[in-house]
């Protein structure tokens, strides 16, 4: 927890470091690498654990669907009213 803490404090500062001194495109060269590296690390170090056999088929529930389209919807519908304050 700490390290988390630290780092994410570091990170503020020394992106706002950065930004001031090189500009906002000075991030790409920090992010990228970091971005390239974490991708190949997981490609070649995790492991897969949920290979699906031949004839397993992914069982999908009808409920399931329905609401993941009935909370995306309504997402979308929020979007851009005002909200009510009495």
């Amino acid at each position: 927890m700490m390290a988390a803490n630290v780092g994410a404090i570091a990170g503020y500062t020394l992106s706002g470091v950065m930004i001031t001194f090189f500009g906002w495109r000075s991030m790409f060269l920090v992010n990228v690498p970091i971005g390239i590296f974490g991708t190949l690390w997981g490609y070649f170090r995790l492991k897969e654990i949920g290979i699906k056999t031949v004839g397993q088929k992914i069982r999908l529930r009808r409920f399931n669907i329905v609401l993941h389209r009935a909370v995306n919807d309504s997402a979308g519908f929020d979007c851009g009213r005002p909200h009510f304050t009495p």
